[in-house]
């Protein structure tokens, strides 16, 4: 299981006019579409360090574990699966999230939205809203401080 963890696919590519064409549903299309195509050296070198960061040390147990997939061409994209770890309300659940990181990362936090909501209907948490929203906190503050959609 744990070379299943990470690993890349296509989640977008360019058509004949050089527009961005999405291969999945993903929350972010717009901002991504928005985006300039310059990437900072900055956050091109960050994206690499998380990603193989990420490609090793990504908890996996029987009752709960990650699994991250980014475009292969494309480290600000993500799709993230956690499974619900046993004894917690969420146990065997999955909950998908949809990552971006935006242009000004790391200088910005990444973009993350809930996309298991049950249609909109299910708030699993304080944190995780039936919209999608998940509001994270920032390391040392005691509250959240932002949505992030």
């Amino acid at each position: 299981m744990k070379k299943l963890q990470f690993d890349t696919f296509e989640m977008v590519s360019e058509d004949e006019e050089g527009k961005l064409m999405f291969k999945v549903n993903y929350h972010y299309m717009s901002q991504v579409k928005n985006a300039s195509d310059t990437n900072s050296a900055a956050r091109s070198r960050r994206l690499a360090q998380e990603a193989v960061t990420l490609s090793t040390s990504l908890p996996l147990s029987s009752s709960s574990s990650v699994f991250v997939r980014c475009d292969e061409e494309r480290l600000d994209i993500m799709k993230v699966l956690i499974t619900g770890p046993g004894d917690t309300p969420y146990a065997n659940g999955c909950f998908e999230f949809d990552v971006y990181f935006p242009q000004d990362y790391p200088n910005s936090p990444p973009l993350v939205n809930l996309e298991t909501t049950g249609g909109h209907s299910v708030r699993f948490n304080p944190n995780l809203y039936n919209d999608g929203k998940v509001h994270q906190r920032r390391s040392g503050t005691p509250r959240p401080q932002a949505f992030y959609r």
